[in-house]
């Protein structure tokens, strides 16, 4: 158990995939319902707009292999059932290569029910496993640091009844749930339970201190350049080099009013040269955020050319770019989410969203 994890979750896998060879389209097919453990991966770290820290997760595969997700140094993990089967895939091919650590934050070894157990028992971590025939949780003295045990969409088998025979059960309600929304219920109610009681601060990390969403206007920028003959090439033309450069700018300017933080270039997309800007003329630069991952932001940059004795402007280039922002020690750092208001703001941010999806499908397919 990491220093300052609070609470760990369980999950035996029945029939999950134990080797790579599965694909990310059929999670519940060919990965042997995988895409339960995934939303369970899902429900035990992912907040609205950050990640609890102070979670781990361990992944029992067919009691062959376990996967060790420590919220600590967690990484990559997106609230998508696709990504987090990409990371279970990369950890799977991992073992074959004789590693046993794939991404930042997720192990994996060769060891069963068993031997987690044991481990829980050595760092004296106390266990509960969730069961409908349980005690109510709400009726349950609970002290943190906490294991919960839970199955996936099958019950417990004899063997595994066995091993957890001496555990306390609780249960989380009079129904049957599935396993990663009695994940979500289990947070909920520790969390109303550090609040009510007033714990100390280590549990409201778990809240996170979520920052609040900022609307697309406090973002804002518009500059001015005047287009020197050192901005030029010999036809006269702005070098594209150089409207880029003020492209990058104006958008880590709107990143920073966004964030508030220090920022860093990630990436640039989309750029688009649909006229040239010529030497005595203004390029008005006007920059906005767009959208909002938890660490990321992408800003739209829009340039036009005006000149300045007639008045007359024409749209001369577009980009998008995305930047990360840093806390005080370079690493990356959560942002607020943006507010688009009007329509126009809503369906950037649609499509600034359709664009992050796409991104991080190619990055899993391209591993």
């Amino acid at each position: 158990m990491m220093e300052g994890t609070q609470r760990i979750f369980v999950i035996l896998g029945h029939t999950a995939a134990i080797t790579p060879e599965f694909t990310l389209d059929d999670l519940p097919g060919s990965a042997g319902r995988l895409d339960i453990l995934c939303r369970c991966v899902t429900a035990a770290f992912c907040l609205s707009h950050g990640i609890r820290k102070d979670v781990e997760v361990y992944l029992v595969l067919r009691d062959q292999i376990t996967l060790h997700v420590e919220g600590t140094s967690l990484r990559r993990l997106n609230p998508d059932e696709r990504s987090t089967g990409a990371l279970i895939q990369h950890a799977l091919q991992a073992l074959q290569e004789g590693r046993t650590q794939s991404t930042p934050g997720l192990r994996v070894c060769r060891q069963g029910l068993r031997d987690v157990l044991r481990e829980l028992n050595t760092q004296g971590v106390p266990c509960y496993v969730l069961d409908e025939r349980g005690r109510d949780m709400r009726t349950v003295s609970i002290e943190e640091p906490v294991a919960f045990l839970l199955s996936d969409h099958q019950n417990f088998t004899p063997e595994e009844e066995a091993l957890l025979s001496s555990l306390p059960k609780i249960s989380l309600g009079p129904v049957v749930l599935h396993a990663d929304h009695s994940i979500v219920i289990a947070h909920n109610e520790l969390d109303r339970r550090a609040l009510r009681f007033g714990s100390d601060c280590r549990k409201i990390s778990l809240l996170m201190a979520e920052p609040k969403g900022k609307p697309v206007r406090e973002s804002w920028v518009e500059m001015v350049q005047v287009v020197r003959p050192g901005d030029a090439n010999p036809l006269g033309i702005a070098f594209g080099g150089t409207v880029v450069a003020w492209m990058d700018m104006a958008a880590a300017v709107a990143a920073m009013r966004h964030a508030r933080k220090p920022v860093v270039t990630a990436s640039i997309d989309n750029l688009s040269f649909l006229s040239p800007i010529r030497v005595g003329e203004l390029a008005i630069i006007r920059s906005a955020v767009h959208y909002t991952g938890r660490t990321s932001m992408e800003v739209g940059v829009w340039i036009e050319s005006e000149n300045p004795i007639t008045g007359e402007r024409k749209p001369t280039t577009h980009g998008y770019l995305t930047f990360v922002a840093l806390d005080e020690h370079g690493r990356p750092t959560p942002v607020p989410p943006v507010i688009p208001e009007t329509p126009e703001e809503k369906q950037r941010y649609n499509e600034a969203k359709r664009r992050r999806e796409y991104k991080l499908r190619l990055r899993e397919e391209q591993g």
